[in-house]
């Protein structure tokens, strides 16, 4: 991620949790933790105090309008004969190109997977090593895999916030 104040990228170590369909958790734990939570009913962005004694602060919006979210949901039927998407292979990368009524609703542009090896030869998700996610706007992402692992299978509070005390809360 780049910041929009200094122009320089900005490196995050998180965790992300995935299920089909619209269900993500993403915990960013360095350098600035927050915490991101969707279900199909609602979305829970959460940032800690930066200060003990502080308030947290929690924004909660109706649904599921996430674009790394969206990304993964339209993956499930697969590559071929998307109709939200054309992908190509290119070299180790697959790249995924959203079609323009997707980049709208998605808010997506395109998403790269880097694999160590060629594409083409990869066998499941958890070969490639990276993603690039790059938004409607142009503006990208980098996720780099460390402990991919697939059919994981998630409590239903894992989808869920619960939040902590002294926290604002702002309901969109």
């Amino acid at each position: 991620m780049t910041s929009t104040v200094t122009g320089k990228e900005i490196k995050t170590t998180g965790k992300i949790d995935y299920k089909y369909p619209s269900h993500l958790r993403l915990e960013v734990l360095k350098p600035e933790p927050s915490t991101v939570v969707v279900n199909d009913r609602k979305t829970w962005i959460y940032q800690p105090p930066f200060i003990d004694g502080e308030k947290g602060q929690v924004t909660i919006q109706k649904g599921s309008d996430w674009p790394l979210l969206k990304a993964f949901d339209s993956f499930k039927t697969g590559l071929e004969g998307s109709k939200l998407f054309t992908h190509k292979y290119q070299g180790n990368d697959l790249i995924i190109t959203f079609n323009k009524d997707s980049q709208k609703d998605a808010g997506i542009q395109e998403v790269i997977f880097h694999a160590k090896k060629n594409a083409k030869e990869v066998k499941s998700l958890n070969e490639f090593e990276q993603m690039t996610l790059v938004k409607a706007d142009g503006k990208k992402q980098n996720y780099k895999f460390t402990d991919l692992k697939e059919n994981v299978a998630f409590r239903p509070s894992n989808f869920e916030f619960t939040t902590p005390a002294n926290t604002k809360v702002i309901n969109n």
